[in-house]
């Protein structure tokens, strides 16, 4: 994390695969590092890339394999039916009409 402090320098971080999805590399995201390579693909239009613009955080997590079904449901635009009728039964039920719009 200091690295990342000094100056105004980017710093790409080279990965083992052996890292992908574990503790280590989650602690690199919470960390917000997002512009790691992996070294099996440390090549110089990925590094050039990463320069040019930086991963979002959604975009770290799938490279780092720590996505969470959150991600997935959005990428997919799907949603957990049985959050969404829970949800909209605490807002339908027991109030007036007007309080609905409170709850949502």
């Amino acid at each position: 994390m200091q690295l990342t402090d000094i100056g105004e320098n980017r710093i790409i971080f080279l990965l083992d695969k052996i890292h992908y999805g574990d503790d280590y590399i989650k602690l690199l995201y919470a960390y917000a590092i997002y512009d790691a390579l992996f070294l099996d693909e440390a090549e110089p239009r990925r590094f050039l890339t990463l320069l040019k613009k930086m991963r979002t955080n959604a975009e770290a997590r799938k490279y780092y394999g720590i996505e969470t079904s959150r991600d997935r449901e959005k990428a997919d635009n799907i949603a957990n039916t049985e959050y969404l009728n829970s949800y909209l039964e605490f807002v339908e039920t027991g109030m007036l009409a007007e309080d609905a719009d409170q709850k949502y």
